[in-house]
């Protein structure tokens, strides 16, 4: 059966990726409610290191999108996406062609034409539906907002992830050398406990900043066992 750890593998928490990208772990909540990172899973929180560095990056960018990653934004599904495009909300744009930013607005101005009445469906009942939809609409674009005045230029960010990823590539790589005097002539179970004992330092030491302050400093990188 597949253990906790190999579960986890590659895995790290909304608290630790709120760390490695510089940023209050509410500004990373914002940025998963509205779809911008996306995490494997829910409960608990969970992301992949790669995807959510790369998602933000690519957000902070102001790269285009794909339709199918517009429709997701919006929270719709490519479906009802396309539609838009097919009666002029959204203006149609090559293979990832669009910037997330203007599609949002053109689907928010949509959603009050069709809230006034101007819509084609404009019925009671579409209308409230419609004035709904706008409210959440303008509430993400506030949330978006608040967001984006909250973060660090490019350049910082990648000073810090650059930092992160060496200090963290140093230490994985010390680890053989670190353990292997210790591990000699133990049995199975030992050198079990051994291994998790030093992984699970070495994650505390990501968790607490520890690394990438000794990089600052210039000392040894080795995980503080000791604190387990």
């Amino acid at each position: 059966p597949m253990t906790e750890t190999t579960q986890d593998a590659g895995m790290i928490s909304e608290e630790l990726a709120a760390r490695l990208l510089c940023v209050e772990t509410t500004e990373l909540t914002k940025l998963r409610r509205m779809k911008i990172v996306t995490p494997v899973t829910t409960s608990p929180v969970k992301y992949r290191l790669s995807d959510v560095v790369r998602e933000y990056v690519k957000h902070l960018r102001g790269e285009k999108a794909s339709a199918a990653e517009c429709a997701q934004h919006l929270d719709l599904n490519r479906r009802n996406f396309h539609d838009l495009i097919d009666r002029g909300v959204v203006g149609r744009q090559p293979e990832r062609g669009y910037v997330l930013a203007d599609v949002r607005l053109s689907y928010i101005r949509h959603l009050r034409e069709t809230a006034a009445g101007r819509s084609e469906a404009a019925d009671p009942i579409a209308s409230a539906r419609a004035r709904l939809l706008t409210a959440k609409a303008e509430q993400a674009e506030g949330e978006a907002k608040r967001a984006n005045s909250g973060y660090a230029p490019i350049s910082t960010l990648k000073v810090a992830l650059a930092r992160s990823m060496t200090a963290l590539r140093e230490l994985l790589l010390s680890t053989p050398g670190q353990l292997a005097h210790r591990l000699v002539g133990l049995d199975r179970a030992s050198i079990h406990r051994e291994l998790d004992r030093h992984m699970r330092a070495v994650l505390n030491s990501i968790a607490d900043g520890a690394i990438v302050e000794r990089v600052k400093a210039g000392g040894p990188l080795g995980a503080d066992e000791d604190r387990q």
